[in-house]
This record gives structure tokens, sequence and C-alpha cells, in this order.
């Protein structure tokens, strides 16, 4: 099967080719669903219960297809939380609000470009985030089994089949072949939120990605490793902080004393800080987490 698939072309690893091969029915269901017209409400239609509940019956279903498969595949059966669909919904929810809030933080306008918002219909930034939800839901429902990897796109061997939904020239300016490593890095366990504030949490975040996911990392700053230094792109590490800030201000509680436009305020600085001293230290990433360490 896998000769007659690759059909004369070569590969760096049989055992990993077979098991991609193995895994491309879970890779067509989830491709499917992330390139569908009906993937998620439009912004317009979050409001419409119906709509919202349309969106959490046809995830719910997704899940139970895609959980069904992987139980086959792993001969071990994948429990599908009750509220996991619900739950996404939400997620999606919130991060249209912040939508709407962003425009309106003063000194905010590199940070909404990085996240796509300057896109017509503000496009870029919902694929990016509808795409994130999906996979993260997934992530969570079998995190269980997640133990060599620390994202689901790496534990089921999804790098290429993602890559080929996207078009070449790509969203928010990274490439198509780009944004799987920005949704690994996205994908992969942070730590806790720290005390000292927003800044040095987005050093730890970047900390954590530098030793857990250096190959994502890499690719996704364009790393370029010159005279025992290594040197990355201005535009993708504001695109990654971006989205990092992003995902952090998604865990904002309405509960907090803090109302939600000076929480935003305060993760909007801290990505214009940590920009410039990616500047100052020349957008080399040794110089660059020595500021903090």
């Amino acid at each position: 099967r896998l000769a007659g698939e690759l059909n004369g072309r070569g590969t760096g690893s049989i055992e990993e080719a077979v098991l991609t091969m193995s895994l491309s029915p879970i890779h067509r269901l989830v491709t499917a669903f992330l390139t569908s017209e009906q993937l998620m409400p439009s912004p317009e239609e979050l409001h419409d219960e119906n709509e919202v509940l349309a969106f959490e019956q046809s995830i719910g279903l997704l899940l139970e297809r895609v959980a069904l498969q992987f139980s086959e595949l792993m001969e071990k059966p994948v429990d599908l939380p009750e509220t996991i669909a619900a739950e996404a919904s939400a997620l999606y929810r919130r991060a249209d609000a912040l939508a709407e809030l962003l425009p309106g933080q003063p000194d905010s306008r590199k940070l909404q470009t990085a996240l796509g918002l300057s896109s017509p219909g503000k496009a870029d930034y919902f694929t990016i985030v509808r795409h994130w939800i999906v996979l993260v839901t997934l992530q969570q429902m079998v995190e269980a089994t997640v133990v060599e990897s620390s994202n689901i796109i790496d534990n089921w061997l999804m790098q290429s089949a993602l890559s080929s939904i996207y078009p070449e020239k790509g969203i928010t300016g990274i490439p198509g072949d780009n944004l799987p490593d920005l949704l690994c890095c996205m994908l992969s366990p942070k730590p806790e939120l720290i005390a000292d504030g927003p800044e040095a949490h987005l050093h730890a975040l970047l900390q954590t990605l530098y030793t857990v996911e250096k190959t994502h990392l890499g690719r996704m700053l364009q790393f370029d490793e010159r005279h025992h230094k290594i040197w990355f792109r201005e535009h993708r590490f504001s695109v990654l902080m971006a989205w990092l800030s992003l995902q952090e201000l998604l865990k904002v509680k309405t509960a907090d004393k803090k109302t939600p436009e000076t929480v935003i305020a305060s993760w909007v600085e801290a990505t214009e800080t940590i920009d410039m001293q990616a500047f100052l230290a020349g957008y080399e990433i040794g110089e660059l987490l020595r500021i903090k360490s």
C-alpha cells in the first residue's frame, strides 16, 4: 500500500510513512471539516442561538467520527466529554468579542495586523481562530493518549495534511507551509500565568517554546543559524507573540475584577514591549531570551 501511495517517490522513514497512511482517514475528516463553509457560524450569526446550536451539533458530530476512527486505530476507546462542543462554541464567542474590542485599543494597530484583523471581513483572524479551536478541542478529547508529543498535529502526523489546505501565500503574512507550525506553537502546553505580568509571561512562553517546540518555533520564525547565533524574522515574531497573547486573553474570566478593556490594554502594551526588545536584541533569539533570564 505504501509503495502504491509513494508512486516512485522516496521517504525519509518507512515507519512514519506507514503510520501517516494509517492516520489518513482521520486527516481527511479533520481537513474536510476545516475547509467546510459551514465550519462555524459567521460573527454576525453568533447571536443566533439556532446557528450556535447547529455549530455545536456539527463539531460534536466531527468529534464522534474522529473518536470512532481513533479508537479503531489505537484499539482503545476515547471518552467524549458531554460539554466539549459547547465549550468550543463558547471559546469562539469570546474570540469574536475580542475581535470587537481590540480595534478600540490605543496603539494596537500592529497587534491587529499580526492577528489578521485588518484583512477584509477579518477573514484571516477568524480562519486561524476556527482552525485552532477545532484542533485544541480534538486535543482535549484525546489528551490522555498524547504521550510522546506536546500537540495533536505532531501526535497525529498532520503537518502535511494541514499545509495542503492553506494557500501558498498563507495567512497574515505566514506562508501556508508554516501555518501548522504556528498552530503547533499555540497547541503546545503553556506554563501557568505568572504574577509578574503579561510581558514576563510572554517571555516565559517563548522560553518554553524554545525548549519544547524548537523545531516548530524555528520554522515559524525562520531561524537562521550563523556565527553560533540564531536570528529570526521580525514579522513572523510579531504574529507569533500576537497569537500567544490572544490565547491568554481568551482565558480571562468575566468575573475578574479588571475590566476587559484594562486587561486587553496590558497585553497590547506587553506585545509592543516585547517587539521592541526583539528589535534591541537584533532579532537574535539567544540575546532576546537573555534579556529576561
